[in-house]
């Protein structure tokens, strides 16, 4: 309960990354689903287009065309990863996280958005 205080919790994270979206040069029309599992785990979208990114459940629902990028890992890795306090990069390579997409357009946002040091 004092993670969800701090606002520590993976959707917190998700809705400041959605925010700092908003303001990201690289990002396209499309959605990225993310599958987080254990506790506070859940299926999130978030979704981009013209105007404002919108952050919602992912499950159950089908969109027109598969997401631009799916990301699978613990609640607790990827809202590390999200706020900065654990490299993506080493997350992966460890098998903490599964990724499936578009790897040019995960690089360019995740430059511009600070969460990776440098592109894939």
């Amino acid at each position: 309960m004092a993670e969800r205080k701090k606002g520590k919790t993976l959707k917190d994270s998700l809705e400041r990354l959605r925010e700092r979206m908003d303001r990201c040069a690289a990002v396209q029309p499309g959605d990225i689903e993310l599958h987080a599992s254990g506790p506070s785990g859940g299926e999130y979208r978030i979704s981009s287009g013209r105007g404002k990114s919108t952050l919602s459940s992912a499950a159950g629902r089908e969109s027109g065309s598969g997401p631009l990028l799916e990301v699978w890992g613990d609640a607790a890795t990827l809202r590390a990863i999200i706020d900065g306090e654990k490299d993506p990069v080493k997350q992966f390579l460890v098998g903490g996280l599964r990724v499936r997409g578009n790897l040019r357009y995960l690089s360019e946002v995740g430059v511009e958005l600070g969460i990776l040091d440098k592109p894939l």
